[in-house]
């Protein structure tokens, strides 16, 4: 049997920086028994050589995100060589495209793995792109192989709720998903789960796709779990990475979030949104479920708009429903998102007084009225 290739393309926030990290930190140890997490760029490739030479490291958290999140880096350079898409300062001086495709696809031919894994749900943005020439470019090289791809899925109203906090972490100013911010989300494939699943099978037909409902994984164990029972992951010498660090900031901080990214310079909202989300989980605020976020006006019209798409997607996953309690999708939470910011900025405010250095963020949050 040759070489078996796995591309776990996403969804974003579906477990996949804790699946990075473990087969990052673990590279030597599984590279050793045949199975292989490939390097894109000289940092992720000196690590490993590192590694093969003095041993594994124990994970201290501190590697650059190249090392950890190798493919990440790759679909982040192929999106931006395609639309212009900028790439994040933390994934540093990446190569071109070509180079990074080149130096992934060796390492696969020279030491011939019995199993690969690709790993980011950054490969999930490859197929929202007009033309998806990133995605074609990953898929030309994948094409002589036995090939696997797997998507999680969150119920589309879970996934926006996260993936929305999420690009106020990283630095964009998405406005609130009760206004007409939805909108810009409906025909994406944050939303239309079939336009993305139909761009990887139109490019790699021959591929085995795996389309499973991340509440389904979860009660299995979780993604990592989910992609070593896979792989047939063996379970000699591994190393346990630290936590992920990618966990999503409360809801209830979602507005005050918003803010300080509307209303701040771009490194003063970093510094602000860094510290609330290690801010105590012991601060009295809303629970995620309790926080409304998208309106009954929204609602209503996520629910009617992902019929079509929840009908197709079962008959794709050969599941039906899909998502069983798609209905969910109508039950609103106690608390707007405004409401929830008000409730929680007292202690929230408190905190960041005592933690924050800046003047101009210390200045802001004295300031600020959710």
């Amino acid at each position: 049997m040759g070489t078996q290739i796995t591309v776990y393309a996403g969804h974003f926030k579906t477990g996949s920086s804790s699946l990075q990290r473990f087969f990052a930190v673990n590279w030597r140890a599984l590279a050793l028994q045949g199975v292989l997490y490939p390097a894109t760029e000289p940092q992720s490739v000196a690590q490993n050589m590192k590694e093969l030479l003095h041993g594994a490291e124990a994970d201290d958290g501190r590697r650059s995100l190249n090392i950890y999140e190798p493919h990440n880096a790759l679909a982040l350079r192929l999106k931006n060589e395609e639309d212009g898409h900028t790439i994040p300062d933390y994934y540093p001086d990446l190569p071109s495209g070509k180079a990074m495709l080149d130096t992934m696809m060796r390492q696969v031919e020279a030491l011939a793995p019995k199993q690969v894994l690709i790993a980011g749900e950054v490969l999930s943005a490859l197929a929202g792109t007009p033309e998806a020439t990133g995605l074609q470019r990953l898929a030309w090289r994948l094409e002589k192989y036995e090939v696997r791809v797997v998507l999680n899925l969150r119920r589309p109203d879970l996934h926006l709720a996260s993936w929305d906090i999420q690009r106020l972490r990283v630095g964009q100013k998405p406005g609130p998903l009760r206004g007409e911010a939805l909108l810009d989300y409906l025909q994406g494939v944050h939303f239309d789960y079939v336009r993305l699943i139909e761009a990887w099978r139109k490019l790699l037909p021959k591929a085995d796709f795996h389309l499973r409902n991340l509440a389904d994984v979860r009660k299995e164990g979780g993604t990592v779990e989910q992609i070593v029972r896979l792989l047939d992951v063996p379970n000699t010498g591994l190393l346990t990475p630290l936590e992920d660090t990618n966990a999503s900031i409360p809801r209830a901080y979602s507005m005050i979030c918003r803010a300080a990214r509307m209303e701040l310079s771009a490194e003063a909202s970093r510094r602000i949104i860094r510290a609330i989300y290690v801010a105590p989980a012991e601060l009295p605020r809303a629970a995620d479920r309790e926080v409304e976020m998208f309106g009954r006006f929204n609602r209503d019209l996520m629910r009617k708009e992902f019929d079509k798409v929840h009908v197709a997607l079962g008959k794709m996953a050969g599941k039906a429903p899909f998502f069983p309690d798609l209905d969910g999708m109508l039950e609103m939470g106690i608390l707007s998102d405004v409401d929830a910011a008000r409730a929680s900025w007292p202690a929230l405010r408190d905190w960041l007084l005592q933690n924050l250095d800046d003047g101009e963020d210390i200045a802001w949050v004295r300031g600020h009225r959710p």
